[in-house]
């Protein structure tokens, strides 16, 4: 097979040579906190205009981004399955909360707090009041949707698991055995958030990120190395269909 006709999305997966186009999406989307214009992508891509526009639309068909929008304006959004090709743990989603509306902001995380990948076209509007849903509930807190089971332990009633929606508090230092919503820097420059329990060691300034499901290793990162986006204070759980 001749250079020109290797593919960059095959059922192997995405080709190692064309990562860094998909790479270069993922740090624009943690640098903006939203997901960032095609033309900004390609502007600045480490591979020719041209080039990495036929990349990134092979991408789309691969399922790895979604490219939306008008002409004029079309975002590039890496996918829960294009964090997965670059070894990205899936992220939660951080909504914010409105009066009687919950709906995906325009920006957050290392906005809406570390890259959040989703947005939503339309607010999700809900029969009760949040303060019907949330006790604790106050102006300016946030509402997290948990991604993955990393939180979820068999017999635990604490469990938290994936879609349960959870009461984010920003602006509060947590206490040990608290879950948090942190972000931090991966090895490869990429920035990442995470729910977690919080073990803040002063002597060592150390703190250990642990999962419940015990599948899952420790994360252990220097305080300075974190940043806490928000402690959680109530979860709204799931009803978990019989299988």
């Amino acid at each position: 097979m001749s250079r020109g006709t290797v593919p960059i999305v095959s059922k192997a997966g995405v080709n190692p040579e064309f990562l860094p186009v998909l790479l270069h999406v993922a740090r624009l989307q943690a640098q903006h906190g939203r997901s960032p214009l095609l033309r900004e992508v390609v502007i600045d891509a480490p591979v020719p205009m041209r080039t990495a526009y036929h990349r990134l639309y092979k991408f789309a068909e691969g399922g790895y981004v979604t490219i939306e929008g008008t002409k004029s304006s079309r975002a590039v959004t890496l996918t829960a399955h294009g964090r997965a090709a670059l070894g990205l743990q899936p992220e939660p989603r951080l909504l914010a909360i409105g009066r009687v509306a919950l709906e995906t902001p325009m920006a957050v995380n290392a906005a809406r707090c570390g890259p959040l990948t989703e947005t939503a076209s339309e607010p999700v509007f809900l029969v009760e009041t949040l303060t019907d849903l949330f006790h604790s509930f106050r102006v300016g807190d946030q509402l997290l949707v948990a991604v993955g089971d990393s939180m979820e332990l068999a017999g635990d009633d604490e469990s938290i698991s994936d879609g349960d929606r959870c009461l984010l508090r920003p602006g509060i230092w947590p206490g040990k055995g608290e879950l948090v919503f942190v972000e931090y820097e991966l090895p490869n420059g990429l920035r990442e958030c995470t729910l977690k329990m919080w073990n803040h060691d002063e002597r060592s300034h150390l703190v250990t990120l642990k999962a419940k499901n015990p599948a899952y290793a420790d994360i252990v990162k220097a305080d300075d190395e974190i940043i806490v986006r928000g402690v959680v204070l109530e979860v709204l759980r799931q009803l978990k269909r019989r299988k």
